[in-house]
C-alpha cells in the first residue's frame, strides 16, 4: 500500500496539473516576496543607509504580515485544490482506499509539491534580491550599487516559516478527510456521470 499511496500522488499531481498550476504559481510567488522580505531585514548593508534603525522595523514588521499573509494565500489555493478533488477521494474511497491511505497520499502530493514550490520560489527571491535592494536604496535616495544581499539565515527561516504553513496544509487536508462522505460523492459521481451520458444520447 506503501508504494500504492506513492504512484497515486505522482500520478494525481500529473493528472491534476492544470488545477495544480494556480496553487503552484501562488505558492512559489509567496515563498518568493517571504524570502525578499527576510534577506533585506537580515541585510547588513542597511546600517550604511539613511534611518536604518525605522527601514529595520518597517521590514520586521513587513516580514511578520508577508508570512501570515503567505499562510492565508497558501490555504486558500489548496482549499480550491481539494474542493475540485473531492469527487475524486470519494472514488478512491469507494475502491477500496481507507481514510489512512488517502491522508498517506495527500500528504505525499503535499510534500513533493512543497519540495518543488520552496526550490523554484527561494531560486527567484535570490534571483531578483539584489535588484529590489538596489530599488530600496534608490527609493530613499542612496547610491544604487548590486551589491551582495545573500544572508545563510534567510533560507533557515523561509524553510521554517512554510514548514509551518505546509503543515498546517496537512492538518486541514486531514481534517477535510475525516469528513469526507464517500457515498454523498459516489452519487453525485453518479449523477454527472448520467447527465453527461444522456446530453451524449440526445445529441
Amino acid at each position: 500500500m506503501f508504494l500504492l499511496t506513492n504512484r497515486l500522488a505522482l500520478s494525481n499531481l500529473i493528472k491534476n496539473r492544470k488545477l495544480y498550476y494556480p496553487y503552484a504559481l501562488a505558492t512559489i510567488l509567496t515563498i518568493t516576496i517571504t524570502y525578499i522580505f527576510t534577506s533585506l531585514t537580515l541585510n547588513p548593508h542597511l546600517d550604511d543607509l539613511t534611518g536604518s534603525d525605522p527601514i529595520k522595523m518597517v521590514l520586521g514588521m513587513g516580514l511578520v504580515i508577508v508570512a501570515l499573509s503567505s499562510g492565508i494565500i497558501v490555504l486558500y489555493a489548496n482549499s480550491f485544490v481539494m474542493k475540485n478533488r473531492s469527487k475524486e477521494l470519494g472514488l478512491y474511497s469507494m475502491l477500496g482506499l481507507e481514510k489512512r491511505h488517502l491522508f498517506s497520499m495527500i500528504l505525499k502530493e503535499t510534500v513533493i509539491m512543497g519540495v518543488v514550490t520552496l526550490l523554484l520560489g527561494i531560486g527567484v527571491g535570490a534571483l531578483f534580491d539584489k535588484l529590489i535592494y538596489a530599488f530600496l536604496q534608490r527609493l530613499i535616495g542612496e547610491s544604487t550599487g548590486l551589491v551582495s544581499t545573500f544572508q545563510v539565515m534567510t533560507i533557515p527561516i523561509v524553510l521554517v516559516i512554510f514548514a509551518c504553513i505546509f503543515s498546517l496544509l496537512v492538518l486541514v487536508n486531514g481534517f477535510r478527510l475525516l469528513r469526507l462522505n464517500p457515498l454523498q460523492l459516489t452519487k453525485a459521481v453518479s449523477y454527472t456521470h448520467l447527465r453527461a451520458h444522456e446530453t451524449g444520447r440526445n445529441l
